[in-house]
């Protein structure tokens, strides 16, 4: 998990954006198998790949997860995704279990990721 955080941190900042691949790649391979561990992983990578602009690339990798995912963390990132391309309306699709879970009680979202989510449900709900 200490690759997983770093290449995150990484990720904010365009010059050190390689390092956030090389690490979070490196953790994917010592994941091996593990899938809760994949998911979380791949969904950090998933997240680099938003900031780095490769919005199909993260949507790909996401797609996996899909129907297994145990957190609600890969549906908003679809969603991010979906809507940095110009889809709202396959972005809402994916924010929708997203909503539902926050209104469950049973979304585990970081206090950015809730930012991110608020934020972009009034885009999508707006259009």
């Amino acid at each position: 998990l200490i690759l997983n955080n770093l290449a995150y941190l990484l990720a904010e900042d365009p010059a050190r954006r390689e390092s956030a691949y090389e690490y979070i790649d490196r953790a994917i391979r010592v994941a091996g198998s593990n899938e809760r561990l994949r998911e979380q992983l791949e969904d950090t990578k998933a997240t680099i790949l938003i900031h780095d602009g490769k919005f199909q690339d993260a949507i790909d990798l996401l797609q996996a997860w899909v129907g297994k995912a145990r957190g609600v963390e890969v549906y908003l990132h679809l969603a991010v995704a979906y809507d940095r391309l110009g889809s709202p309306e396959v972005a809402a699709k994916f924010l929708a279990p997203v909503t539902e879970r926050i209104e469950q009680g049973t979304a585990q979202l970081s206090g950015h990721d809730l930012e991110v989510y608020h934020s972009l449900r009034q885009r999508v709900t707006a259009s």
